[in-house]
């Protein structure tokens, strides 16, 4: 069976086709598993995955539930001045290039 061809380019590096990627729900800076199996590369996009495996425990509440029953077992969770701390780390994370 062929399929489509792609060309490595200088430094091993090669396009996904539009068609492949929309197919597999492949977007921009999504981590990609590469397995090399009997001398075949296997890519699958992270994300399905992470999804369809048998262990992953699905939500039963909504991200805003979840946020609202914490809430009223501790109180308040994040604060002015985690805000703040937040915002100096990041100011000190871009100086420092990380």
């Amino acid at each position: 069976m062929l399929g489509i061809i792609v060309t490595p380019m200088e430094r091993g590096q090669i396009t996904l086709p539009k068609a492949v990627r929309e197919e597999l729900g492949i977007t921009q800076g999504m981590p990609l598993n590469l397995v090399v199996e009997d001398g075949t590369i296997k890519i699958k996009p992270l994300h399905t995955m992470v999804v369809d495996s048998p262990r992953v425990i699905k939500p039963t509440l909504s991200r805003k539930e979840y946020v609202k029953a914490l809430q009223a077992m501790h109180g308040v969770l994040w604060t002015k001045e985690d805000d703040r701390a937040r915002e100096k780390m990041r100011k000190k994370e871009k100086y420092l290039n990380w």
